[in-house]
């Protein structure tokens, strides 16, 4: 039983924020096999059903800017920090990477369309250690 209450101790959950149905199920299958828990959202309303419910218990959030809805991936953010004032963030765009010093709230990442798995999952764990190593 202790070994199955410190692996959910040890597993992070991250939820995925894209509209594209591809580039969603490249970042479910790049993040699962690296070991995260991935919640996915295919809209900005579905993601903030997920983090009203969840908040505290998301360990990072990788979303598109340019969502299709009303509310973009900044706002997204935004609104994420203000439930889960630590979480990790980390964008991705093809064409807003110009506006992230601007838009982007602090202590994220942006990863531009086309990426490379790696590059999401760099600037991930980039982000969850500076985080971890200001916890303690």
């Amino acid at each position: 039983m202790a070994a199955i209450q410190e692996l959910f101790r040890t597993v992070r959950s991250i939820l995925v924020v894209e509209d594209e149905p591809l580039i969603r199920l490249v970042l479910e299958d790049v993040l699962a096999c690296a070991g995260f828990a991935v919640l996915i959202a295919a809209s900005s309303e579905a993601a903030i059903a997920i983090i009203d419910a969840r908040a505290m218990q998301l360990s990072g959030l990788v979303t598109d800017i340019q969502l299709g809805d009303r509310t973009s991936g900044w706002e997204l953010a935004r609104y994420a920090r203000e439930c889960n004032p630590e979480i990790p963030i980390v964008y991705t765009s093809g064409t807003c990477g110009a506006d992230w010093s601007a838009q982007g709230v602090p202590v994220s990442q942006f990863v531009g369309k086309p990426f490379k798995s790696g590059e999401i999952l760099s600037a991930l764990a980039a982000l969850l250690n500076d985080s971890e190593q200001s916890a303690a």
